[in-house]
């Protein structure tokens, strides 16, 4: 039987600096998920992504940033953060075209009744969309999916 993942007891595991932890998480994961069976070149404090950028088999090129939030960070504070990202990832790596951010995190559902993304999260879309740049989230749900299989 496969068990959800305990996030409590991956931030126990690795109390003294989980953000390591889950950045090398979230890279495995991006591995498998594009193929990349024998890694991604990346630099030692790789700038605005975690890696080089990924060219898939679809023909887009793509990078990810993990970003690991404690429990009370709000993910609506975190906008311009992740909007920096974006930003300078299109400016650093011609050609990119989408960005994955692996969050250890959920979005709150839109209190609007005719919306389900809250509004911070569809100006990030939107930010990124008007540099060209497809953004894609991968949340708790899809981790554990992942991990799961």
């Amino acid at each position: 039987m496969n068990r959800p993942v305990d996030w409590k007891a991956f931030e126990y595991k690795f109390s003294t600096d989980p953000r390591p932890a889950f950045e090398g998480l979230a890279y495995i994961l991006f591995c498998y998920e594009f193929k990349q069976t024998y890694g991604i070149f990346r630099y030692y404090n790789q700038p605005y992504i975690e890696t080089q950028p990924a060219n898939t088999a679809d023909g887009h090129k793509v990078g990810f940033q993990a970003k690991y939030y404690d429990a009370g960070t709000q993910m609506s504070s975190k906008e311009q953060d992740l909007k920096d990202a974006i930003k300078g990832a299109k400016n650093k790596y011609a050609g990119i075209d989408r960005i994955i951010f692996y969050i250890n995190k959920e979005f709150s559902a839109s209190s609007a009744k005719d919306k389900d993304k809250p509004e911070h999260q569809l100006r990030i879309e939107k930010y990124g969309k008007n540099l060209g740049i497809e953004i894609q989230w991968r949340g708790q749900s899809h981790i554990e999916s992942f991990l799961l299989k």
